[in-house]
């Protein structure tokens, strides 16, 4: 899950042309606007995203930042048919963003200390939501949003009630996060960035060594 309703490429081309724009350039170690912005002309569907991130302010805690899947799943249902949803976790510490002139201020990795001293004291929290759509609402595509105003359906809470220390022995385990490792159930709808993401993340998983 992201912090934004929308991914930033509907398809696997898309995803590669913007991140290749954004390799930095060997001569200033940053990458280049002129082609950022030329890869934006070419592949609009980061569109949707890039407006979303310009228009929210950053979260003030990883607590106080929703996020969600993106993806459109299928649920089994008792009569045989299948009903599609997206997953939402909605803060219950509720949706807190910076202000312009507090962002400045803020150390590199403030949300990790923040989080950690918000551990101290008790659990993050969300409430784990399934969006439902209507008929109009596209299915395959993750750079598409639904409308907020769809009907929620709170299915659980999630709560992290620790963190694993840097560098111990729990930080460096095996464990891949594989979007298609999926209860029995629930199914992806089938847009072709899920399907992309295993084989990305087994590769990942091979260059780290685990």
């Amino acid at each position: 899950m992201i912090s934004a309703p929308v991914f930033f490429a509907a398809n696997g081309e898309s995803f590669l042309a913007y991140l290749d724009a954004r390799r930095p350039d060997p001569a200033t170690g940053k990458p280049d606007p002129a082609r950022i912005e030329a890869a934006n002309k070419l592949h609009t569907d980061s569109e949707a995203q890039r407006r979303w991130l310009a228009a929210t302010p950053p979260s003030t805690s990883y607590a106080t930042a929703p996020y969600f899947a993106v993806h459109t799943y299928l649920f089994s249902q008792g009569d045989g048919t299948k009903k599609p949803a997206r997953w939402i976790f909605e803060p219950l510490a509720g949706r807190v963003g910076l202000t312009p002139d507090a962002a400045k201020d803020m150390p590199d990795h403030f949300l990790d200390g923040e989080l950690i001293s918000r551990l101290a004291q008790g659990p993050a929290e969300w409430k784990v939501l399934l969006a439902l759509p209507e008929p109009v609402d596209p299915l395959h595509n993750p750079t598409a949003a639904w409308p907020e105003n769809r009907k929620t359906v709170e299915v659980g809470r999630f709560s992290v009630v620790s963190h694993v220390a840097e560098g111990s022995a729990e930080d460096f385990n095996a464990h891949v996060f594989d979007p298609e490792h999926l209860p029995s159930g629930v199914e992806p709808a089938g847009d072709p960035i899920f399907g992309a993401r295993s084989r990305a993340y087994s590769v990942s998983a091979s260059r780290r060594g685990l």
